[in-house]
């Protein structure tokens, strides 16, 4: 009775052993087929699968149905069971690193669609700049030439490994240095109404020469000698003539850094002093509105020092140079209540006046926190910021360094630092 009891216990544990392994042999065979969908995806798309891969698609199969057609253990056994695992896992790392490459490529191509449309109208404009004569530096162009190869080589490419060679690890880098250097162009972008800036404003200061030159003969007449004056307002400005045609140079010859530095430093940094020439002769020339115009001037700074002190900030340096150029204006009111002075020596005076004047200035805009924006700071930005999708970069492969790193990984981390 208990030997019968064993051998009923045995066939059914044998029956269930087959019908369990031939439910398992489904799953296989629906992971088959999704391999086979994404294989005949793949060769669709031009990638090509080698034979050896195709040899172990058809072992699995066969192997599955024999299984499949299995009636008892015995023939159960006689498949190749420990094979198939083998097979499985090999198709599945295929799988990864075949077919989940290529999906990471078309996933790069389609996110850099975007990139190609923006580049495009990068590269457009940077032309626009070479029709206009003024030199982009080659750094620049030669990235752009660089980003523009490898984007082109990715679009084109059949499968990752090609868009691997073309360098796509070097796009992220390429994308930040062209970044870098939109601030550049967008200044050589507004080159050329830096440049009518500049020269209107020396026209101006010709135009007032000219006026200022009646003035002098004019004063000369009554002993009041403002030649010193005059001939120094003419060599300033010829002075800022030659910093412009340098300038101008300079940007044809492909040194823009040297151009606008020229520019902010030895033009509009030196308007000021330049334009204090005419400043004296005009107050010579005035000698009546003097007093009304300083007096004037100086409610203006005790009130702007007061607005100053309502914000708490430290007006102590201002004040002191307040009180410099008010004890100065009046010393040289005084002079003039006298109706006797020596013109030598009241024009030293009023330069004197002009110089405390302006560091009253300085302080004032120091605490102010006032700046003038040059011209090549002024108008819309041109130059649009090329983005990356994170279509694309999540695909980018780590630098050299890093891909070192994870060499020393396991083999399940590293496939997660190449997908991610």
């Amino acid at each position: 009775m208990g030997g019968q009891m064993d051998e009923t216990m045995q066939q059914q544990n044998q029956e269930r052993r087959l019908k369990d392994t031939q439910r398992g042999a489904k799953q296989w065979e629906l992971q088959l087929k999704e391999f086979e969908r994404a294989k005949k995806s793949y060769e669709k798309g031009g990638g090509v699968v080698e034979q050896s891969t195709n040899d172990d698609l058809q072992k699995a199969k066969d192997i599955i149905q024999a299984i499949k057609n299995a009636k008892t253990n015995e023939e159960l056994d006689a498949v190749a069971g420990d094979e198939l695992n083998g097979l499985m896992q090999s198709l599945e790392e295929n799988r990864r690193d075949i077919f989940e490459a290529k999906q990471r490529l078309d996933s790069m191509k389609r996110g850099m669609k975007g990139m190609i449309s923006g580049l495009k109208q990068f590269e457009k404009q940077v032309a626009n700049l070479t029709k206009k004569k003024i030199v982009v530096p080659t750094e620049i162009t030669d990235n752009l030439t660089k980003l523009r190869t490898i984007m082109d080589v990715v679009n084109a490419a059949k499968t990752w490994e090609e868009a691997e060679a073309a360098g796509i690890e070097d796009m992220q880098d390429l994308m930040q240095t062209v970044d870098e250097g939109r601030q550049q162009l967008e200044m050589l972008a507004r080159w050329p109404q830096t440049l009518k800036q500049i020269n209107n404003e020396l026209k101006n200061l010709d135009r007032q020469l000219k006026k200022d030159k009646t003035i002098v003969d004019r004063l000369a007449k009554k002993e009041i000698d403002m030649t010193a004056n005059y001939e120094g307002f003419a060599a300033a400005i010829a002075k800022l003539k030659a910093v412009r045609d340098d300038a101008t140079a300079k940007i044809a010859a492909g040194d823009s850094e040297g151009a606008f530095d020229a520019i902010e430093n030895d033009f509009f940094g030196q308007m000021e002093d330049v334009w204090q020439f005419d400043k004296v002769i005009q107050t010579m020339n005035n000698l009546g509105q003097f007093k009304s115009e300083f007096k004037r001037g100086i409610t203006q700074a005790q009130q702007t020092i007061k607005k100053l002190e309502k914000k708490k900030l430290d007006v102590t340096a201002v004040k002191e140079a307040l009180q410099e150029l008010q004890d100065k204006g009046n010393a040289i009111l005084a002079i003039l209540k006298t109706k006797d002075f020596d013109a030598e020596v009241l024009i030293g005076d009023f330069d004197e006046l002009q110089n405390l004047g302006q560091d009253l200035q300085d302080k004032l805009n120091e605490l102010m926190g006032g700046s003038e924006d040059m011209p090549w700071e002024q108008g819309p930005q041109q130059f649009k910021q090329v983005q990356m999708p994170s279509t694309v970069s999540r695909y980018l492969p780590k630098k050299t360094i890093e891909v070192k790193q994870a060499v020393q990984q396991p083999m399940q981390q590293q496939t997660n630092v190449i997908v991610q």
